[in-house]
């Protein structure tokens, strides 16, 4: 969650729409993320 309001601009259109797409390596179980950031997916 820390990542979010710095990385999240990044993704903004012009109307300021986020393709969820886009976020996939945002979400806590990427392998992008931090490790003090990163959770687990449930199964």
């Amino acid at each position: 969650m820390q990542a979010y309001p710095t990385e999240l601009p990044k993704y903004c259109d012009e109307k300021g729409n986020i393709d969820s797409a886009k976020l996939d390596h945002l979400m806590p179980w990427a392998e992008e993320l931090p490790e003090e950031c990163r959770k687990p997916r449930r199964s």
